[in-house]
């Protein structure tokens, strides 16, 4: 492969190797050939009709063009049936059969005399926005639970702020890593539909696996460091298999039984996203690991909240030359990666710390030959010690730091700078498949698709090795969007201050206190910075207000959401208990308060449909405890009722309990009589015995539904006969007698 500049002592160099190094180094930047390896595509994005114009230049000596689409969790292309099938000489294609707000995955690969190249689009119009991202487990290395106790509490709130639901657990990171695991796999186990994502936070226990040297070098032939141990929920993990002691570095000897794993390639299609924030051992750098960690952890939150704003880039530093050191274009995957979320003007070639030190990236790909501390060409982690590079998302590739837990990491130094990294990847072998970020989805995807990859191309060697790692938050994503500010929340009514950036509204959540979940309740309009929330629920209310953009990126466009701005309110009155029991004649309603503000009465309120209530007594408030009240005025006959609190304020404003439902079972001795029947002459009688007291309806309606005649009395619940006069004609009709909570309906005969 390709060989190092510096090695530990306890290395042996290979000074033929090193020797070629050098010479593709010096000719990288001259004879490149990585881009040739991609299609440099531009998107255009057309709303009315929603459709995409993909453009690119005209392909070298090309042959054919052919374009295929799929949904983004199809695992295979249809590769018989293309999307088109073009000329070599094409250079555009206009995607019109897809529909606003769903997402779709392009693959583009040509044909050529020289090269075949491809290029991989995420794409869509207006993609439909992600309000709730799943759970994500956070691992948290115990040793910092309190000294950063402020930070990962910040870290909580911003995931949850994003959509995610978390999962917390403490470790020593003297644990085992099969002890780690079944923490993850307990949570997955509990709900396997959510539990979507794992971060680790610390130094939590490393696993090893497997027996290549992934970067070619006889002398790191062993076992890696696997996080994706961790996230497959579904593969068996052996240690009886594997025996290799040749490693210079004693990490990677791998024996029977010393607990590191046998694979060398998932066992499974990996379960879940994950990445690691792992400052440890990183002595070049002037603060301890406690500091880099909170360092890290609040360049993270300024990144979330657009603290700082890096320019929508990427610059490309490769020092491997015409196409890697066996033709593998390693920095083809960088190449690819970027032309999904940018045009291809918003990539170049640069001296990855030059050109970070001078301007801001969103996004770096740099490689040369290796060490595990360094890469030729490119710089070393004392450079990173001195500098403060601002690139955000970091590809970095060459020998020994793909194996990243070692003193100094090349690979974490990002992470562990002042400048503004906050992922980075070895990505080359295998290539990495970040284009689905570019349409909002998290780098922790980015990880789980390269891990799985079951139908992307590569010009090296296969996927699914156990080598792919993430150094960084799985849960960011690369467009961040300015939150609201100042979000203040008084009695259900919400205000903010609006933000400065272009946007298509607020998306308004209020917290589910059974499920610890935020629910979108409303979207605003643009210009709103106010919202009164109707619904709201008796005691305390957690609210959540979010930014909605229109994000457009060089893969189309999507309903982008900032971090949460959040809010609590407690309206007046927070009711501990609330109860309906039917006792006798009468139903007891028995509630509690825990705490009562600016509370003048309780009305109980009764309903024999559950949607028009009716007030029946009402109780003055005292400030906070116990309350009763008794309905003695019950139906007599066999319904259900339905009881709840309306809780007013001294200002005169109300809320309202959640409603309670009895089955009244009592006094059925009612009665209703018709008399006579058949009619024989103009004269009807009704004679009502302890039926429920009010005003009553007598409609009579004959054979086609038509009401003939009808007529309204009082009725005072005792016994009542009542004479009625008909003015209709001979037939047979329907008689019904009805009042709010009593209804009956008989057939009456009228005779000549």
């Amino acid at each position: 492969m390709f060989i190092l500049s510096t090695m530990k002592k306890n290395i042996q160099i290979n000074i033929s190797l090193f020797i070629i190094c050098i010479y593709f180094s010096n000719q990288a930047l001259a004879q490149d050939l990585n881009h040739t390896r991609i299609i440099p595509i531009t998107t255009i994005v057309q709303n009315n009709p929603a459709s995409l114009i993909f453009t690119w230049a005209a392909i070298p000596k090309g042959t054919q063009v052919s374009i295929f689409r799929k949904s983004k969790t199809d695992l295979d292309w249809n590769y018989n049936q293309p999307l088109a099938t073009l000329p070599g000489t094409a250079t555009n294609f206009t995607d019109n059969g897809i529909i606003k707000g769903i997402d779709y995955e392009y693959f583009f690969r040509a044909f050529g005399v020289d090269a075949n190249p491809y290029t991989y689009i995420y794409g869509g119009v207006e993609v439909d926005q992600v309000d709730d991202r799943g759970k994500v487990i956070l691992i948290v290395d115990d040793s910092f639970t309190t000294s950063l106790n402020p930070e990962i509490s910040r870290l909580e709130m911003d995931l949850i702020g994003d959509g995610w639901q978390v999962i917390r657990h403490d470790v020593s990171r003297t644990a085992t890593v099969t002890s780690v695991k079944a923490l993850i796999k307990n949570d997955y186990d509990a709900d396997p539909v959510n539990v979507k994502s794992v971060f680790l936070l610390g130094h939590i226990p490393v696993p090893y696996t497997g027996r290549i040297a992934w970067d070619g070098h006889p002398d790191h032939n062993g076992a890696w460091p696997c996080d994706g141990y961790y996230a497959d929920m579904t593969g068996t993990w052996t240690d009886n298999t594997i025996n290799t002691t040749q490693a210079s570095r004693v990490e990677n000897r791998n024996v029977i039984g010393d607990g590191k794993f046998d694979q060398s390639y998932f066992p499974a299609l990996t379960t879940l996203q994950i990445g690691r924030v792992d400052l440890a051992k990183m002595s070049s750098f002037p603060l301890s690991e406690e500091g880099l960690l909170r360092q890290y952890l609040n360049k993270d939150h300024n990144f979330r909240h657009k603290v700082f704003v890096a320019e929508p880039r990427a610059v490309i530093d490769n020092n491997f030359g015409l196409n890697g050191f066996d033709s593998s274009y390693y920095a083809s995957c960088g190449w690819r990666s970027f032309t999904g979320m940018f045009p291809p003007s918003k990539i170049a070639n640069g001296d990855y710390f030059t050109s970070t030190a001078a301007s801001s990236y969103l996004w770096a790909y740099a490689a040369g030959g290796g060490n595990y501390i360094s890469a030729q060409g490119v710089g070393s982690s004392d450079t990173f010690t001195s500098n403060s590079p601002k690139a955000v998302f970091n590809m970095l590739f060459g020998s020994y730091f793909g194996d990243w837990d070692f003193n100094n990491s090349f690979l974490r130094a990002p992470l562990a700078s002042k400048g503004w990294g906050l992922s980075s990847c070895w990505a080359g072998r295998p290539y990495w498949l970040n284009h689905h970020t570019a349409l909002g989805e998290t780098i922790g995807y980015s990880t789980w698709i390269t891990m799985r990859n079951t139908c992307y191309q590569s010009d090296g060697p296969n996927f699914n090795q156990t080598s792919i790692n993430l150094m960084g938050d799985p849960t960011l994503r690369i467009h961040p969007v300015a939150p609201p500010t100042k979000l203040l929340a008084v009695n259900g009514a919400l205000s903010w201050t609006a933000t400065s950036e272009p946007n298509i509204g607020y998306c308004i959540y209020r917290k589910n206190m059974s499920n610890g979940k935020y629910s979108k309740i409303a979207t605003t309009a643009t210009d709103a910075n106010t919202y009164l929330d109707l619904n709201a629920i008796l005691g305390e209310n957690n609210y959540m207000v979010r930014t909605l953009k229109l994000e457009v990126s060089n893969s189309g466009s999507y309903l982008n959401l900032s971090q949460g701005a959040f809010a609590n309110s407690t309206l007046p009155l927070q009711i501990a208990s609330y109860t309906v029991k039917l006792n006798k004649n009468r139903v007891e309603n028995n509630w509690q308060t825990l705490n009562e503000v600016n509370v003048s009465h309780i009305n109980v309120q009764r309903s024999t449909d559950g949607i028009h209530f009716n007030s029946i007594g009402r109780v003055n408030a005292k400030g906070a405890g116990n309350y009763s009240f008794s309905d003695t005025e019950l139906p007599n006959y066999t319904v259900q009722l339905y009881y709840r609190l309306q809780i007013v304020d001294n200002d005169g404003a109300e809320q309202l309990s959640d409603m309670q439902a009895v089955n009244l079972k009592i006094n059925t001795k009612g009665k209703l009589s018709i008399f006579p029947n058949p009619v024989t002459g103009k004269q009807i009688h009704i004679r009502m015995e302890h039926l429920p007291k009010g005003v009553y309806q007598v409609i009579f309606t004959n054979s086609a539904g038509v009401k003939v005649q009808d007529s309204n009395f009082s009725y005072d619940g005792t016994t009542l006969t009542k004479e009625m006069v008909i003015n209709f004609s001979a037939g047979v009709y329907l008689m019904t007698i009805k009042s709010e909570n009593y209804q009956e309906t008989q057939k009456v005969i009228v005779g000549e």
